[in-house]
C-alpha cells in the first residue's frame, strides 16, 4: 500500500482534521443533543437511533418535542449536522489513508476502509434531509419518508460501526509490526 497517494497524508493533517471534525462532533452531543433532547422529555433524536424507527415513533418524538423543540431540531441541530458529515468523511478517510499507509503488508480487507467514511457520510446527509422533510410536512408525514430515513439512519450506524471495527484493527496492526519490527531487529 506504499502508493505515492498514501503517503500523501501526515499525521498532523489527520490530527487537525480529527479535532475540527471532533470539536464539530462534540459540540453536537455535549449543547445540541442534549437540548433537542429535552425539549422531547427525553426520547432518542432520530439521529440516535442506530437500530432504526419507525412512523409512530416519528410522531411520538415530533409530538414531544412541541412546536419550540421541532423548530430547534430544524434549525439548530440539523444546521450543525449539516456540518458534520464532511468533516467525518474527510477526516476518517485521511485517517484511513495515514494508517494502512503505516501496513507493511496490504490487506483485501483494507481497501473497503477508505470507502466507508463517504458511505456513512453520505447517509447521514440523507438522514438529515429525510428529518428534515418530515420536520416541514408535520403532521403529515408519510411512510415511505420515514422508511428511507430509517434505512438511512442504519446504514450510517452500521458503516461508521464496521469502519471504527477495521481501523482500529489497523491500528493495532500497525502498533504491532512496528513492536515487533524493532524486537526482531535488537535481538539480530
Amino acid at each position: 500500500m506504499s502508493t505515492p497517494f498514501f503517503n500523501t497524508v501526515k499525521g498532523n493533517t489527520v490530527l487537525y482534521l480529527f479535532f475540527l471534525a471532533n470539536s464539530i462532533y462534540l459540540f453536537m452531543v455535549l449543547y445540541t443533543i442534549p437540548q433537542t433532547t429535552a425539549f422531547a422529555n427525553g426520547m432518542s433524536i432520530l439521529d440516535l437511533k442506530p437500530l432504526g424507527y419507525d412512523l409512530n415513533y416519528v410522531n411520538q418524538l415530533f409530538g414531544q418535542l412541541g412546536d419550540a423543540g421541532r423548530l430547534y431540531y430544524h434549525k439548530t441541530q440539523l444546521a450543525v449536522d449539516f456540518i458534520y458529515p464532511l468533516l467525518f468523511i474527510v477526516c476518517y478517510t485521511a485517517l484511513a489513508i495515514y494508517t494502512t499507509g503505516k501496513l507493511k503488508t496490504p490487506y483485501k480487507l483494507f481497501k473497503w476502509l477508505y470507502w466507508l467514511p463517504l458511505v456513512a457520510g453520505l447517509s447521514d446527509y440523507t438522514e438529515n434531509l429525510f428529518i428534515h422533510h418530515m420536520l416541514n410536512t408535520y403532521p403529515k408525514i408519510n411512510p415511505t419518508t420515514v422508511t428511507l430515513s430509517c434505512i438511512a439512519s442504519v446504514i450510517k450506524s452500521s458503516t461508521t460501526t464496521i469502519y471504527f471495527i477495521l481501523i482500529i484493527t489497523a491500528g493495532i496492526m500497525v502498533i504491532g509490526q512496528k513492536y515487533l519490527w524493532s524486537k526482531k531487529t535488537a535481538n539480530v
